[in-house]
């Protein structure tokens, strides 16, 4: 899972790459006053590494951070210039806020604030979403997302979703092992496939 932060920051000398796997793990501390001086010293030293590689990303982090709790603002309505400063991956608390993580008006503002977004952006994120998650309620709560972005291509997609479930579903009614996956996210397509 947290591979690919390693990957991002590239080649990196033995120091780095201590100093790169603690800090993944969670494991560089600053206040360690328990140590010899030679040990601090060595733990300052990654420490400094591995603020030196994570800085930008904090940093922008908290321009982030930021931005978000500007959204909870109900009078606040991002534009699209503003939102495409962000990554996808970094704006997902979004997503979450419109599958009603967060305070009780989130879901609304974190919905409107991605529709202003280009849903472009978003259509391959949220698919690769839907196709992963365990859950049937949030699987049908990206499919609602994923249908109110409007994205042309997301259509397409979820199209070819829903013929394959109607295939697996006539199968196993010609098997007699009808199962209830599905059940939610079948008619949800099909409202989405028909228009």
């Amino acid at each position: 899972e947290r591979l690919p932060a390693l990957r991002e920051l590239g080649t990196a000398d033995a120091m780095g790459w201590q100093a790169r796997l603690l800090g993944v793990a969670g494991l560089l501390a600053d206040d360690l006053p328990a140590q010899t001086p030679a040990a601090r010293k060595h733990l300052r030293e990654l420490w400094d590494i591995w603020w030196r590689d994570h800085r930008a990303k904090v940093e922008s982090m908290i321009k982030r951070d930021a931005f978000i709790a500007d959204l909870h603002n109900p009078k606040r309505v991002p534009n699209q210039a503003e939102l495409g400063q962000f990554a996808v991956k970094d704006l997902e608390v979004l997503v979450e806020g419109v599958l009603g993580t967060g305070a009780q008006q989130w879901p609304k503002l974190a919905l409107r604030a991605l529709q202003q977004d280009d849903p472009q952006r978003w259509t391959d994120y949220l698919l690769a979403r839907h196709a992963v998650e365990g859950d049937e309620v949030r699987r049908v709560g990206l499919l609602l997302l994923i249908e109110s972005l409007n994205d042309p291509a997301a259509r397409a997609e979820l199209a070819k979703r829903h013929a394959v479930i109607n295939r697996s579903m006539r199968k196993a009614k010609e098997t007699g092992a009808l199962r209830e996956a599905y059940n939610s996210e079948r008619p949800v397509l099909g409202l989405f496939t028909e228009n």
